[in-house]
């Protein structure tokens, strides 16, 4: 995405993201970056296409690793669903990832089947989402969360229904694409939130 720029996907049509990894020089369906009065917008739809596979659990997972260990207790197999190929194939790309970005507009939309977070804005201001649909699958779906902030000032989501695997909402405060910074001023109206993990979650997310 560049500034300045309007991008649709009109009634009836599907904007498909590659099953191929190789496929993307940038971990994301659609990107921008230093970006200035962009939208996204349509009653399309983006499709990620993302695939799983249940299988015995072999990763430490800080966030089952209770679970983990009372099943090894009582001597029975903790079955889990991961993204296919997982580990080997290593990028999973989100559908929208806008960094340092500002005056963004996501309306009207449905996002399906993310391999990763749905829409991640970074260190973004001024950023509208109203009147998305957000689905993944409530069984299979690890790692697809919603919509997840992180760092973003001015924000308003509003009128939108997310049904997600992972987090439905989630503010970060973290260093994945650069310093952490605070979540600030943001507004959630009139949303329908569904969740296997979390409704709503505030969460620093850092790497080190």
């Amino acid at each position: 995405m560049r500034s300045h720029v309007r991008f649709l996907v009109d009634s009836g049509a599907t904007l498909l993201a590659s099953k191929d990894p190789s496929a993307f020089d940038k971990a994301a369906l659609l990107y921008g970056e230093d970006a200035d009065n962009i939208s996204i917008e349509g009653r399309g739809t983006l499709d990620g296409q993302s695939e799983y596979e249940w299988r015995l659990n072999d990763l430490d997972d800080a966030y089952i690793r209770e679970n983990t260990l009372l099943t090894k207790a009582l001597g029975l197999p903790l079955r889990r669903s991961f993204p296919k190929d997982f580990p080997k194939r290593t990028l999973y790309p989100h559908l929208v990832l806008l960094i340092r970005c500002k005056d963004v507009r996501i309306t009207g939309l449905s996002f399906v089947r993310s391999p990763s977070w749905t829409i991640n804005p970074y260190a973004c201001e001024r950023l509208v989402i109203d009147g998305v649909y957000i689905y993944s699958s409530l069984k299979d779906a690890v790692w697809a969360d919603g919509i997840d902030p992180d760092g973003c000032k001015d924000v308003r989501i509003s009128n939108s229904t997310i049904e997600t695997g992972d987090d439905a909402i989630v503010f970060y405060s973290a260093n994945i694409y650069g310093p952490a910074l605070p979540c600030e001023n943001i507004t959630i109206t009139n949303c329908r939130l569904s969740s296997a993990s979390s409704a709503l979650k505030f969460c620093d997310g850092n790497l080190n």
